[in-house]
Parts: C-alpha cells; structure tokens; sequence
C-alpha cells in the first residue's frame, strides 16, 4: 500500500526537510507499517494534476464531437483520443526526442492544468478552423443526451 505524501521543501541552516501537508496521515500510515519496517520513499517534484471536470469535459463533450467531426465510428472514440494525444499532447525530453504525455496522475510525467486546457484548446481550434463547428464551452452542464444528439446531427450531415 503506498501513500501519496505531497509536501513543501524546508531548508533549516544547511540541512533540507519536508513539511508534509498531512503529517497525521503519515504518522497513521507508519504505524500500519510497523516498527522496523523497511520502506521506500519516492521524491519528485509535485504537479498540479488535471482535474477531474477537465477530464470529464474532454472524454463526455470534446472526444464525442470531434470523433464524429473526423467521420470515425462512435465505438472508436478511444482511438480518436490516442490519435489526438499523438497530435496534440507531446512534449520533448532532454535528449530531445517527444514522447506523449499521460493524464493519468501516476505516471512519471502527468499532464498539469495548463497542458490539458492547451490539449483541449487546440482539439476545439481544429473543429472550428477545419470542420467549422465550434464545440460548446465548458462552462454549461451538458446532458449525455444533449451531446450524442449534436453528434448524430454531425453523422447525418
């Protein structure tokens, strides 16, 4: 069982600490473990994780429409998002070469805030610029109804 511990980095004369945000949960989770436990202990510096209405937005509104707008099947929609992922959402490493970024907060390198809202930005500018529909904001709660009716208005069409 691991537990992530998110924190601050202290610095005490010469010496480097963390100030844990939740040190009772720490302290619980220590005391799962055992006295004289050996344990492991991962750091990497923190990101702000997208969020949970960003991924909901883009897999219930964009992936739908944009799917339909490129003329995929509706049962290909996970396909259309790795496609769109390998347009639109890579970065470069340190050797340079590009890699495709995840959403999943566990991976090594999970995309933040900015990178999803730019992910999905550049997926709306390609269905107004080259389909010319422009996908609704995601300021509006969006009946499931709602959305699988604009995209059987775009398969007609």
């Amino acid at each position: 069982m691991s537990l992530p511990l998110v924190g601050t980095v202290t610095k005490e004369g010469t010496r480097y600490g963390i100030e844990h945000d939740f040190n009772y949960m720490i302290q619980a989770h220590l005391a799962k473990i055992g006295e004289g436990k050996r344990v492991r202990v991962t750091i990497r510096r923190y990101y702000k994780k997208n969020t949970p209405e960003q991924r909901g937005y883009l897999f219930s509104v964009v992936i739908p429409l944009i799917t339909a707008l490129r003329q995929y099947k509706r049962y290909e929609r996970d396909h259309v998002y790795y496609v769109l992922k390998h347009e639109y959402l890579t970065s470069t490493d340190s050797h340079g070469s590009t890699y495709v970024v995840q959403l999943r907060e566990d991976s090594d390198d999970p995309a933040d805030v900015k990178m999803v809202a730019f992910f999905i930005e550049q997926i709306k500018d390609e269905a107004a610029m080259q389909h010319g529909f422009p996908i609704p904001d995601a300021n509006k709660n969006y009946s499931r109804g709602e959305i699988e009716d604009m995209v059987t208005e775009i398969e007609r069409a």
